[in-house]
């Protein structure tokens, strides 16, 4: 009888339907860069795009980890379907040893690239 029903249910439903059962409608998913590959996102909000944020400090200088970063980059970007926003701090401030100070930031260099490569090929890319 069990099983009678569970082929019933399954026949309603067609393959999208199915994949989104228990899905919320006009959900919002928070990924990491990293857990985000394979993945496709209708819109993607990538934040920290300052310089020595993303890529980190620690990695300028070091060639293989920079281009793992890169890549990473590259596929965050490539999940999107419809729109990929970068968002970055023109300035932050941070309590130090001095006191309380505010810093200039920098877009990133992946940002750089990715301007540079739009803007090469007449895609729209809107800075604002």
């Amino acid at each position: 009888m069990a099983t009678r029903s569970i082929n019933w249910k399954l026949n309603i439903f067609n393959v999208k339907q199915f994949s989104e059962i228990g899905k919320p409608n006009n959900q919002i998913a928070i990924s990491t860069r990293h857990s985000s590959k394979g993945l496709e996102f209708e819109v993607v909000i990538m934040l920290g795009m300052e310089q020595g944020v993303f890529p980190d400090y620690r990695n300028k200088d070091k060639t293989h980890k920079l281009s793992e970063e890169r890549r990473v980059f590259f596929v965050c970007v490539t999940r999107a379907k419809s729109v990929c926003y970068l968002l970055m701090s023109k300035k932050y401030t941070k309590d130090t040893r001095y006191g309380i100070r505010t810093f200039n930031q920098s877009p990133s260099i992946f940002w750089n690239d990715l301007y540079g490569a739009c803007k090469k090929r007449g895609i729209q890319c809107n800075i604002v």
